[in-house]
């Protein structure tokens, strides 16, 4: 067992710095993407992009294996663990064994939380090295795609690391896989397969663009795609979900890729994805007929936290641009949803999983009645004087309810902190529906104003228990604040939790925002497929239920798709 005493721990995703940092990452990325588009710099780089020709990687008598992977390079257990078990030559499937694939396809979101070549290194490359290092020598050749966690630094240290062609990166000692060896040279590809299979691996940026020369590129692959062909094709993200819960338009570029590789003939048979970081499979709902022989699954458990399963739509969709919207049923989740319903409770407990954000919401908490206090005040009495006449007020809490809104429109400054709070709040929701995110977010403002108020009136009421010489002046004022920063670290947490809990159990909303506070490292998954010589492909799916506990990896479920010709 390896020693993870020094290893990083799970991403801490409501760490506010890294919560502002995150965020404005994403902000420049969005806004200045389609500027600084790193892979036009590659394609004038790299003109010369080939397919990539396995076809005649092992005797046709042989079965072909192939490994899947995504969402990675988060805790160190939790990547370890997935790379040990696909290190591994042979994992049992039941009463069958599986074969270490000669390729290794990473779906996406190779690193978390930003890309970085430390990041990369540190966190990716370096446990999969030692999880490698348990096994005999072996040759696998890599195939990644970006996430949008990969595109926060437009693509620059992703290119690095896995479109030099294996090349260590300068100044990093852990620069390089020792046992994977990166061949491709732009953040897309495909891949020529045995028995007329192929794999198409997209990059459609942060979810909204595949440039010129990818979409030029697989339109010259596209005519060497013969009729009857079976295609899998590799998204960064499963936008059939994405669709379903009311991102319209979702599917476009999906769909747009789907129908230009299949325009000679060739049949899309499988869709991977990674991004959400558990394991779904949809089959279509039509399946009986021509149209019914598209399998689409997600399986982006590499690392990542896990994300939740039982809000998953029980039919998902791909809108297509030339046929019909084409529907397609949930067949298979993991973890399972009792499972994962269960889990949400642990929201419950937020405060003990983020104390540093319960405590900065204590903080504003604080700050807004400071402020609240002074502004009602005459601006020239002294602190100690003030404190004085809030304790012979006899706070209510309507009372002061009504005080605190009134002086919103008094109050520049306490109108702008106010403002910013809400604001924030509205940000956070993950919903399409602009309202249901404006009043979602209001309501829970006002939550924590009403909290803020109540704790408030706590504070003056334990203040005024204590003996009179430390009920006036600074160090009266100052156990009044920290009363205030410690119940409203509780109380502000603890309304935060139910907020996500009720956000994902009732209104099925708040997917990562409710399961990253939880940061849980187990339910990890992969995919392994086969390509049996009769053209068979047949995909199984590992699930790794306690990390590092247990780390034995377990068949979810074995999934064969024959291959059609007409």
């Amino acid at each position: 067992m390896h020693n993870f005493d020094n290893r990083r721990k799970m991403t801490r995703w409501y760490n506010p710095l890294l919560l502002a940092k995150t965020g404005f990452r994403a902000a420049i990325s969005t806004t200045i993407g389609h500027i600084t588009d790193n892979r036009k710099i590659h394609a004038a780089l790299y003109p010369d992009i080939v397919v990539f020709d396995h076809s005649k990687d092992s005797p046709p008598e042989e079965d072909f294996w192939l490994d899947y992977v995504a969402d990675l390079g988060d805790g160190w257990e939790s990547t370890y663990a997935v790379a040990a078990a696909i290190c591994v030559q042979h994992q049992p499937a039941g009463a069958a064994s599986t074969h270490r694939g000669s390729i290794l396809i990473m779906g996406g979101d190779e690193v978390y939380p930003d890309p970085s070549l430390k990041a990369y290194c540190d966190q990716t490359i370096a446990p999969w090295n030692a999880a490698a290092t348990d096994q005999e020598s072996f040759e696998t050749v890599l195939y990644a795609l970006p996430g949008n966690h990969d595109w926060y630094d437009g693509l620059q240290a992703f290119s690095d690391v896995f479109c030099s062609q294996g090349r260590p990166c300068p100044g990093f000692p852990v620069g390089r896989f020792d046992n994977l060896y990166p061949r491709q040279t732009r953040s897309y590809f495909a891949l020529k397969l045995r028995q007329g299979w192929w794999m198409f691996g997209i990059d459609i940026q942060l979810n909204e663009r595949i440039d010129s020369t990818q979409l030029a590129f697989f339109e010259k692959v596209s005519h060497q795609i013969n009729p009857g062909d079976q295609i899998i094709l590799c998204a960064p993200t499963p936008s059939w979900v994405r669709e379903t819960n009311g991102y319209k338009n979702a599917t476009a570029l999906l769909a747009s890729i789907g129908e230009l590789l299949t325009a000679t003939g060739g049949k899309l048979r499988l869709i991977l994805a990674g991004d959400i970081h558990h394991y779904a499979r949809y089959e279509s709902a039509d399946r009986e007929t021509d149209k019914g022989d598209l399998t689409l699954i997600t399986a982006g458990g590499g690392g990542a936290f896990m994300h939740p399963t039982h809000v998953l739509p029980s039919n998902a969709a791909i809108s297509w641009q030339h046929k019909d919207r084409q529907i397609f049923t949930k067949e298979k989740c993991y973890p399972p949803t009792r499972t994962s319903q269960n889990l949400t409770y642990k929201n419950l407990l937020f405060l003990f999983y983020n104390l540093e954000f319960a405590a900065t919401l204590g903080g504003i908490y604080m700050l807004l009645i400071w402020l609240l206090e002074a502004r009602n005040g005459n601006g020239t009495e002294p602190l100690s004087r003030m404190f004085e006449t809030m304790l012979a007020s006899h706070i209510s809490v309507a009372g002061t309810l009504v005080r605190f809104f009134q002086t919103i429109p008094k109050s520049p400054e306490f109108a702008l902190l106010v403002i910013i709070f809400s604001g924030a709040l509205v940000a956070f929701n993950q919903t399409p529906n602009p309202k249901s995110r404006v009043l979602l977010g209001l309501a829970h403002s006002f939550a924590h104003f009403t909290a803020l108020v109540i704790i408030y009136c706590a504070a003056i009421a334990f203040v005024m228990l204590l003996p009179v010489a430390l009920q006036g002046g600074i160090v009266g004022f100052g156990i009044f604040l920290l009363t205030m920063l410690v119940l409203g670290t509780v109380i502000g947490g603890t309304i935060f939790g139910l907020f996500l809990l009720f956000s994902l159990n009732v209104l099925h909303i708040q997917w990562t925002n409710a399961f990253s506070s939880l940061r849980i490292k187990n339910y990890k998954n992969f995919l392994r497929l086969k390509f049996a010589p009769d053209g068979t492909l047949t995909v199984f799916a590992f699930g790794i239920d306690n990390v590092p506990e247990d780390s034995t990896a377990h068949l979810i479920e074995r999934v064969t798709i024959p291959r059609k010709d007409s």
